[in-house]
């Protein structure tokens, strides 16, 4: 689609990840000017001035979204995984308070998928549960599918 209000139209579920500015300007640029101020940064786009600059860029187009949403689908849950998370989804609960949401990281998924890997499993025969935040989850069950349909605990 190149109209996003007609994407979303009666959608149950809103997947939302995108990078305002790409990653040149925006990322070096969200490093660099902390650097040039004295503050240096191990990550820009979750934290710190660089997470506020990232911040800055990309709520406008969250709130855009947000409002499409209303308009269209206002039952959707918007599953919100755009650095800065704790930031944007905090803008989303501040402006638009009705919007079902939840802010979401990828490192689960990608752990999971590590794991299998290490495990040497097929990723697609392992079935987890986690609980957590932002860069702090933990899994509550990791498990890996049996030939019989069963799931064997792979805690040690």
């Amino acid at each position: 689609y190149s109209d996003q209000r007609k994407a979303l139209a009666g959608a149950d579920f809103v997947v939302v990840a995108f990078q305002i500015g790409g990653y040149e300007p925006c990322t070096v640029t969200d490093f660099e000017v902390p650097k040039k101020y004295g503050l240096r940064q191990t990550i820009a786009d979750t934290l710190g001035v660089g997470g506020i600059m990232r911040g800055l860029r990309t709520v406008p187009h969250l709130w855009k979204i947000c409002e499409d949403m209303l308009a269209v689908c206002p039952e959707a849950i918007m599953l919100q995984y755009v650095n800065p998370m704790a930031i944007n989804t905090w803008a989303i609960a501040e402006k638009y308070p009705t919007i079902k949401r939840v802010g979401l990281c990828h490192s689960v998924q990608g752990t999971a998928m590590e794991l299998a890997h290490d495990l040497d499993l097929p990723y697609d025969e392992i079935r987890y549960r986690s609980a957590g935040i932002n860069h702090m989850a933990f899994y509550l069950k990791f498990e890996h599918r049996q030939p019989d349909g069963s799931y064997r605990d792979l805690y040690p």
